[in-house]
C-alpha cells in the first residue's frame, strides 16, 4: 500500500501512499509522449509535458472520483504540465492520420530510492512539427506525503500565446464549489489574482490536495 515505482521504459513514476497515488509522466528521444490517431486523441499533444496526476477521490478511488471528467476537458491544461496555450486549430495534430509526439532530448526519467521515495526529471523540447523553440526542465521529488515540483529554463519564441504551468484541472459539481486560497474560499469562473506579499501561500483544490507556492493564479473552466 506504500511505495514508489519508476518505469523508465514508459517514462512514468508512480508514488502511492495509503488511499492515494501520484503519477508523473514525461517523454524522451526513445519513448514517445503520445500517439495520435485519425479519430482519437487529436489534441493530446501535452499529456507527456511533465504531467502530475493525483488519484485519491472516490470509493473505490477512480479517475472520475478524483475530479477528471471527459466533458469540458481542456486539452491545454493536463495537471502539472508546462505548455504553450494554443487555440484548438493550432493544438490539433498536424497529420491527418497517425502522429507521434517525440523529442530529440534523451534525459527524462526517474529513480526510486529503496522502493519508497523517488525523483523524476522531464526535459522538454518541442519537435519540428510544432514549436522547436519550446523548452523546459522540470524536476519532481516525491517524499512520503509531499511532492516538490521545480521548473527552470522555460522558454519559447511564441509572443502570441501564453506559456502556462498548470496545477490542476478538476470537475466542478457547481459554480459555488470553492478552492481555498490562504484560508479564504474562492469560487466562480474566470477569477484571477496574485498571492499577496513575498511569502509563499497555500492553495487547496476541490479534491483537498494542498499546494504550497508563490504565483499568480487564475480559475478557468465550466460547470459540468
Amino acid at each position: 500500500r506504500r511505495g514508489n515505482l519508476c518505469l523508465n521504459y514508459a517514462v512514468i513514476m508512480a508514488h502511492r501512499r495509503e488511499n492515494w497515488m501520484a503519477l508523473v509522466r514525461a517523454y524522451n528521444r526513445n519513448f514517445l509522449a503520445t500517439e495520435i490517431y485519425a479519430k482519437e486523441n487529436r489534441f493530446g499533444r501535452y499529456h507527456g509535458n511533465g504531467a502530475l496526476e493525483i488519484l485519491g477521490g472516490g470509493d473505490p478511488v477512480s479517475r472520475a472520483g478524483s475530479g477528471y471528467a471527459h466533458e469540458g476537458w481542456d486539452w491545454n491544461r493536463p495537471d502539472g504540465t508546462t505548455v504553450i496555450y494554443l487555440p484548438l486549430d493550432r493544438l490539433r495534430a498536424v497529420s491527418s492520420g497517425t502522429e507521434f509526439i517525440s523529442t530529440d532530448e534523451l534525459f527524462s526519467g526517474g529513480l526510486s530510492h529503496r522502493g519508497r521515495n523517488g525523483c523524476f526529471v522531464a526535459t522538454l523540447h518541442g519537435n519540428k512539427n510544432h514549436d522547436p523553440t519550446f523548452r523546459a526542465k522540470k524536476s519532481t521529488f516525491l517524499f512520503d506525503d509531499r511532492i516538490v515540483c521545480l521548473g527552470s529554463g522555460i522558454e519559447n519564441t511564441d509572443s502570441e500565446h501564453p506559456t502556462h504551468t498548470n496545477l490542476f484541472q478538476k470537475h466542478l459539481a457547481g459554480p459555488d464549489v470553492p478552492i481555498v486560497v490562504n484560508g479564504d474560499r474562492v469560487a466562480g469562473l474566470g477569477v484571477e489574482g496574485e498571492l499577496p506579499g513575498a511569502a509563499p501561500g497555500w492553495l487547496l483544490d476541490t479534491q483537498n490536495t494542498g499546494y504550497y507556492l508563490r504565483l499568480y493564479f487564475r480559475l478557468l473552466g465550466a460547470q459540468l
